[in-house]
């Protein structure tokens, strides 16, 4: 968490939430297409230091995107949204898993997490507030 806030500081807010989710997602597809004990050690680690980046960096980032006066129902919705990911996640495994084993649900999870790079793209360029 120091290290992210640090590299967020020294990136920027945005730039370092993009990285923290490309670096999260290649590190979870990895990890699901290991077959062997050391890759997965490796990766296993990348994607949890990966995991305490997007969460830092999204908990910092997210409410620079709505005024003051809105902030606090936006991060409402936002983190509702989450917890319902948060339900649907485990179902998800449950039915990867049958199909294409654990790893299909490393690889699903990773690819979501790369699908918010262009979200925070897209959306961030929708914003009606301009941080200072």
């Amino acid at each position: 968490y120091l290290l992210s806030s640090f590299w967020a500081h020294r990136l920027s807010a945005r730039a370092f939430l993009i990285f923290a989710f490309l670096e999260f997602g290649f590190a979870l597809i990895l990890f699901g297409l290991s077959a062997n004990i050391t890759p997965m050690i490796v990766f296993g680690w990348f994607a949890a230091a990966g995991y305490g980046f997007t969460t830092i960096s999204t908990y910092a980032y997210t409410p620079r995107q709505f005024e003051t006066h809105e902030r606090g129902t936006g991060m409402g919705v936002v983190t509702g949204i989450g917890r319902i990911g948060a339900i649907v996640g485990p179902m998800v495994v449950g039915w990867l898993n049958p199909v294409g084993g654990v790893g299909a649900s490393f690889i699903a999870f990773g690819a979501a997490a790369l699908l918010a790079v262009p979200l925070v793209l897209i959306l961030e360029g929708r914003s009606r507030y301009e941080p200072a």
